[in-house]
């Protein structure tokens, strides 16, 4: 979470009353922050506002939110459209945790959290942050027809999706399965189209459609 300079917000406690807004309701990333603040006893206690990830920087420079989410890509070292524009926009700091608060989280069934070096920031040397790689998650009703199909388009369509966001990596399997997460098992559908192109999937924990 990010607020600007010279906001009286400095850690997360500090959000309680105050506006903000994380990311689109119902996404993954909406999702993370919803079971973070949970753990750290401020769900629901500040007002939260369902705004376009393209207008989190004019709503934070303009008042209309004291604090949003934010999010890099590979690690630190690029950003979206929408935080390229919050980033130009708005002089911004990270919100902080204490120990005990770090500890609680890093404890959650979620992506890896470690402190990055977010470089398009300048004003931001380190930040607390969930590297999150795995970007697809299949919920548990999908068949597994559909899985297949939806990865097979993802798959078919990768050279356009690079071209258009310059951050996704190579199509290569190290990079399509080095972030899956051991506490969620890969969808039976995504597993066969690894398979049919050659991916060892033996020791996958693969779940139920």
């Amino acid at each position: 979470m990010l607020t600007r300079t010279d906001s009286d917000i400095e850690t997360y406690d500090d959000l309680v009353d105050e506006t903000i807004t994380t990311f689109g309701s119902g996404s993954a990333l909406y999702q993370l922050t919803e079971t973070i603040f949970e753990e750290l006893g401020i769900y629901d206690e500040y007002d939260y506002r369902d705004i376009p990830l393209s207008d989190f920087g004019s709503a934070l420079d303009e008042g209309r939110v004291d604090a949003c989410g934010a999010y890099t890509t590979l690690l630190g070292t690029s950003l979206s459209g929408g935080m390229q524009d919050l980033e130009s926009r708005v002089d911004v700091e990270p919100l902080t945790m204490s120990d005990d608060q770090q500890a609680a989280v890093e404890g959650l069934p979620s992506p890896e959290v470690q402190m990055i070096s977010p470089d398009p920031f300048d004003d931001i040397d380190e930040v607390l942050a969930w590297t999150d790689v795995a970007n697809i998650v299949f919920a548990d009703h999908v068949s597994e027809d559909l899985a297949e199909h939806a990865v097979e388009v993802w798959f078919d369509n990768w050279a356009e999706v690079q071209e258009a966001y310059g951050s996704i990596l190579d199509d290569e399997d190290d990079n399509l399965h080095s972030g899956f997460l051991d506490e969620l098992p890969v969808h039976p559908g995504a597993a066969n189209v690894f398979e049919d192109r050659g991916t060892e999937t033996d020791e996958w924990n693969v779940g139920s459609p």
